[in-house]
């Protein structure tokens, strides 16, 4: 459920991805457009890399 600030912003298509690596997670990614989107697969496949590599930096 959103808090009625975050409604505020106006945000249409959102998606949040995990920063986790060997099961471990270290927070989460979040993407946010001003638009209708529907992410891709291959979007979501290269955040999901993108969220890996950061936790990577991270463990490091």
């Amino acid at each position: 459920m959103a808090r009625p600030s975050a409604k505020e912003t106006k945000v249409k298509g959102s998606i949040t991805v995990p920063i986790m690596l060997n099961g471990r997670l270290y927070g989460t990614l979040g993407i946010a457009k001003s638009v209708s989107y529907e992410f891709t697969p291959k979007e979501e496949e290269r955040l999901m890399e993108i969220g890996e590599a950061i936790s990577r930096k991270i463990a490091s």
